[in-house]
């Protein structure tokens, strides 16, 4: 079904998903790993050195920073010890810090490329799915995708994950091309395109079990003759090796990438303690990804995916197609389960774009009204859920457990609070001037002065936590869940997300407390 209309939509659907991002993220501070990202970018463009955050491939890092370099930005001097010992996070607290004249400029212009490659995802969904199911099961997927808030999230962010996931999402669709196709340009297309998926971060390395699974399920349907695959699958490894060569400034050294790949889990903290639906454990909790995507993803993409798997199971029809977008997915989210971090739901994101594409099977054997009918209602409840989050997508939970203002009961870090929103506290003491001195623990690798906040930093052992002052207290949502974590290592009485309530909330990630001057009489 070709008209007018759905021929204007996908482009309406991405269009909405840019201008979501764009100015959802105005209000929204650097996060956490921003600076890292931004400022090991820049070096890599001007000095031709990988060393610093050398644990990321360098693609990325290429594009947050390729737009500052009419900037002329400062840089910590070669001879200092941060750049001499490699001091990633360091590096880009100076480099932000140095150069915050322009700290919106630089913000916008990094977290471009990230927003574009989103959007482009947005209509590889579509085009894709349009191929696989057709125009109106596709237009669903593409709905869902636009009002994605993980999707969002990080899309208006100078970081890796949004970019990992459009761009396996992408190596995937190439390769269901070149065995359908049977070409070698189509072979090196799909090499080109998962070389530069793995510059964008290591989970991308996934795709090499993805590629042999799904290979090997094309020749036991008879779709591909075993010779051609080994033949194709030649041509894509020569056109990887060739393009992660390149990606490196076209060094062609490829013992950079493998070194970093060694570094990955090399800065662990064994003392760190880890939190999932309020509970804290000295190890990670195997099904963490799982319980994050159930709680962190939109009621109405749940409901998809699980009608789009019954149907699945009754119907044998399109299982072929299916099996290209559960196979990735389900690998991404069974390796999570292995995972030493428990970060967060951005460790599993590039699984979302496969299952919001398997969305689509919902349609591709219903009738015409009924597959009107159905794609009307869950787009007005996947939009509702997106405009009710929005700017704040980032900290997004799901109605089923309460909403956003339950995430710090429920997870910690970047599920809810990344350091996102010195703005909004700026903005929330600019309107409450009496709340002087502000008192804060915040999250984050900048200090909440680089955006004009005026506070005072609370240590975190200070007896402001177990006796608070009167006064006027900022809490990130993350450390309000380590007090949490230090109450059961230490059995002390200072979990405040239990013991005290706050006034006010910024952008779901600060809580405002306000204790009064008879507090400790």
């Amino acid at each position: 079904m070709k008209t007018p209309i759905t021929r204007i939509l996908p482009f309406v659907f991405a269009l909405a998903f840019l201008s979501q991002g764009y100015w959802g993220g105005l209000s929204k501070s650097l996060t956490w790993d921003e600076p890292v990202f931004i400022a090991s970018g820049y070096s890599y463009l001007t000095r031709n050195d990988f060393r610093m955050n050398s644990e990321a491939p360098p693609l990325l890092q290429h594009l947050h920073a390729l737009p500052l370099l009419s900037l002329k930005l400062r840089q910590i001097d070669t001879t200092h010890k941060v750049w001499q010992d490699a001091q990633h996070i360091v590096n880009g607290q100076y480099f932000i810090q140095t150069n915050a004249q322009h700290l919106q400029t630089i913000s916008q212009r990094a977290r471009l490329s990230t927003l574009l490659i989103g959007t482009l995802l947005i209509l590889c969904i579509f085009f894709w799915g349009q191929k696989l199911y057709g125009t109106l099961p596709a237009l669903l997927a593409s709905a869902l995708a636009a009002c994605s808030p993980n999707l969002l999230a990080h899309a208006k962010l100078a970081t890796t994950d949004l970019g990992c996931a459009a761009f396996m999402f992408f190596a995937t669709c190439a390769f269901w091309y070149a065995t359908h196709h049977l070409r070698w340009k189509t072979w090196l297309l799909c090499g080109f395109i998962t070389g530069l998926a793995l510059l964008t971060k290591y989970t991308a390395l996934l795709l090499g079990p993805t590629f042999i699974l799904l290979g090997l399920f094309c020749v036991w349907q008879k779709a591909i003759s075993f010779s051609d695959l080994i033949k194709g699958g030649g041509l894509v490894i020569i056109a990887i090796v060739f393009t992660i060569g390149a990606g490196y400034n076209f060094t062609f050294d490829l013992t950079i990438y493998l070194n970093g790949l060694q570094k990955i889990y090399a800065n662990a903290n064994a003392s760190y303690q880890f939190y999932l639906l309020g509970e804290v454990s000295d190890q990670p909790f195997w099904y963490y990804y799982i319980i994050a995507f159930l709680i962190k993803t939109p009621i109405a993409t749940l409901l998809t995916i699980s009608a789009a798997a019954i149907l699945l199971i009754r119907n044998s029809q399109d299982r072929n197609k299916a099996v290209f977008l559960l196979t990735p997915a389900l690998l991404i989210i069974i390796v999570s389960c292995f995972d030493q971090s428990n970060l967060g739901y951005r460790r599993i994101l590039p699984a979302l774009p496969f299952l919001l594409l398997f969305c689509a099977h919902t349609l591709s054997n219903t009738p015409s009204h009924l597959r009107k009918g159905f794609i009307a209602g869950l787009f007005c409840i996947a939009f509702l859920e997106s405009f009710q989050i929005y700017p704040h997508h980032l900290s997004f939970f799901n109605q089923a457990v309460g909403g956003p203002t339950r995430g710090p009961y429920l997870l910690d870090d970047s599920n809810i609070d990344w350091g996102q929103d010195l703005p909004g506290l700026l903005n929330w003491q600019q309107n409450h001037p009496q709340a002087r001195p502000l008192r804060q623990m915040y999250f984050g690798s900048l200090s909440p002065n680089v955006y004009g906040i005026q506070s005072e930093t609370l240590p975190l052992n200070t007896t402001h936590i177990t006796q608070p002052q009167p006064g006027y207290y900022a809490i990130s949502a993350h450390y309000l869940t380590w007090l949490r974590k230090i109450k059961k290592q230490h059995n002390l009485d200072i979990d405040w997300l239990t013991k005290y309530h706050p006034i006010d909330r910024v952008g779901y990630s600060i809580y405002i407390y306000k204790f009064p001057e008879s507090f400790q009489k």
